[in-house]
């Protein structure tokens, strides 16, 4: 026969309501009582009602998150971290995976909002978020993580979870100019893409603090994976005049830059060198190893999770978090001058 409160208030010699407060992580208990009722749990081996639960709550105690690309390596670590924090305070994950594709993202929104879960993180947004805006409303709890859903009629604000992507770009940029480097040309998502403007922003800025100023850029639009990246630097040293080095917003820019440049004949980091952002596992499994920007990625899905958890209790949750960054110097990079 299934054990219930009743046996774990019983065992424990407490209310029922004492054990549903311990149970929920609510109400004042003292801290005796808390870890009483906690052993009784573990040596009944108590299992909640989650359907009976969600009844007398009105939660679920899941969560969805909406991914564009669950290839993209960026994301295993935040999902781990998302996940981590959301079991650590009794939540299931639901991961959608999107493609980053707008008619993906309403439908996956739809789906959640029946299966009753009870907030929503969104991982990155496709162009044009208005519709998406609008399906997710005010009523459902959002958090979006690694970009900001800016709302061109600034009825409904979202909490976001970011890094500092204009001093990525500038940290990046000055590396490469550290090192030498003079004709420096940038590897981009799109310039629809918030944290893309962000890193040029950085990058101009140290271009410009050494009265240099971008040798050329390129954007991948229609591909922003390791495709995308490939042509767009196939573009790039086909130019009259190569640049020595390249500055790609996300690792998986980089990597397709250097498959395109070993491919047309070039030495990395010899005749030309390679910084990423990002800093995903893949950057030490690649020919060179590749210096890349890191963000706190498992960190960024913690986070996330804390604020939309918070969000769902009705507290009063901050609207933007920016995680600092960090450079991680590989072998992708030369140095071509003494500085």
């Amino acid at each position: 026969m299934a054990v219930t409160i009743y046996d774990i208030a019983r065992e424990a010699n407490v209310s029922i309501a004492t054990v549903s407060k311990v149970i929920n992580n609510s109400g004042r208990i003292s801290s005796p009582t808390r870890d009483r009722v906690h052993k009784v749990i573990d040596e009944l081996d108590y299992r909640p009602n989650l359907l009976a639960s969600a009844m007398t709550s009105k939660r679920t105690y899941t969560a969805g998150i909406l991914i564009p690309d669950i290839g993209n390596p960026f994301y295993p670590d935040v999902i781990r971290g998302v996940e981590d924090f959301a079991r650590q305070n009794n939540y299931s994950v639901l991961l959608c995976n999107t493609d980053d594709n707008l008619e993906k993202q309403l439908e996956y929104v739809e789906l959640l909002k029946q299966k009753s879960v009870d907030g929503i993180i969104v991982a990155a947004v496709a162009a044009s978020p208005e519709r998406l805006i609008e399906t997710l409303g005010d009523s459902l709890p959002t958090v979006v993580l690694a970009r900001r859903i800016k709302d061109p009629n600034q009825q409904i604000t979202f909490p976001s979870v970011v890094v500092d992507n204009f001093r990525g770009g500038y940290l990046a940029t000055k590396h490469l100019i550290e090192n030498g480097h003079s004709k420096i040309s940038l590897l981009g998502e799109s310039l629809h893409i918030e944290s893309s403007q962000e890193r040029m922003r950085g990058c101009i800025q140290a271009l410009e603090e050494h009265f240099l100023a971008l040798h050329s850029v390129e954007f991948c639009t229609r591909n922003l994976g390791f495709e995308g990246g490939y042509n767009a630097t196939i573009n790039l040293l086909k130019k009259t005049s190569p640049p020595t080095a390249i500055f790609a917003d996300t690792d998986l820019l980089a990597f397709g830059g250097m498959k395109a440049a070993k491919e047309l004949g070039y030495r990395v980091p010899d005749d030309i060198s390679f910084i990423g952002f990002d800093n995903t596992a893949l950057c030490t499994i690649v020919d060179p190893p590749l210096s890349s920007i890191a963000q706190p990625m498992y960190e960024l899905g913690q986070r996330t999770m804390e604020i939309l958890i918070g969000k769902i209790s009705g507290l009063s949750v901050p609207e933007l978090t920016v995680l600092d960054i960090s450079l991680v110097e590989r072998q992708s990079v030369k140095r071509i001058t003494d500085v």
